[in-house]
């Protein structure tokens, strides 16, 4: 990645504001932010309007031979800022930082928590994911979302994608309306063009915003069997195109 392209990605990164001095049960407004480390502290929560998230998790898978700083990131959660989302689906999380991989280099990182709804009267009925802020290069980004209920039950799943139709913001409506649920991300950041993976590419964005739409009828919707294999369906379309 040139000194230029990393300066115009940084030079757009928003400046949040300071966390809060308590890391569990942060309760978030517009000006409060804190940092995916703290959040990964056992016990820790975020509170977004009648949100709470909790059991945060980050998993970069670092590619062979290792991951320096200046071939991909972040590899350090404390350098990941999380605030209240920014679009207008409703109540969530936006995750603020540098998500790159310079070209040649192919990066993957696993990041989740768990959303509960407070309020006694509303159950969340979809999610929404969008990419925003500055995004750079002309290698490949994926983002595949899987929702779970707490028993593990796949009831979602939204994928974004800056190089085919997905586009780099999704919405799904869940299979029923939930209390409870466990949201897992994998984003695949590919320093490699996408259309000629021999050509190296670099690839980059800057955030990425979060959100569930809500309903105040609190009684859950049956799922049904061609939801459930619609869902299924979804995951088996991730590209294999990471030719060795």
């Amino acid at each position: 990645m040139t000194t230029n392209k990393l300066t115009k990605i940084l030079s757009g990164v928003a400046v949040l504001g300071a966390a809060t001095a308590t890391v569990v049960g942060i309760t978030a407004s517009p000006s409060h932010a804190a940092t995916l480390a703290e959040l990964l502290v056992p016990g820790a929560s975020f509170t977004v309007d009648d949100k709470l998230f909790t059991d945060f998790f980050f998993i970069p898978t670092q590619p062979a031979g290792g991951c320096l700083p200046s071939f991909c990131g972040p590899v350090d959660p404390a350098a990941i800022m999380v605030s209240p989302a920014t679009t207008s689906h409703g109540p969530g999380l936006k995750f603020d930082g540098l998500f790159f991989a310079q070209a040649g280099v192919i990066y993957d990182i696993a990041l989740g928590y768990t959303v509960t709804v407070l309020d006694p009267h509303k159950w969340i009925k979809d999610i929404h994911m969008t990419v925003d802020g500055v995004m750079v290069g002309d290698g490949d980004l994926q983002i595949i979302e899987t929702v779970r209920k707490p028993d593990d039950t796949v009831v979602g799943q939204c994928q974004v994608d800056n190089h085919t139709l997905a586009g780099l913001t999704c919405g799904v409506d869940l299979i029923g309306l939930h209390k409870q649920l466990k949201v897992r991300k994998d984003i695949e950041l590919m320093g490699f063009d996408h259309v000629n993976m021999t050509i190296p590419e670099e690839v980059s964005f800057s955030i990425l915003d979060q959100e569930f739409s809500q309903t105040t009828n609190h009684v859950p919707e049956p799922g049904t069997v061609l939801g459930l294999l619609a869902v299924g369906g979804l995951g088996l379309v991730s590209r294999f195109k990471k030719q060795k």
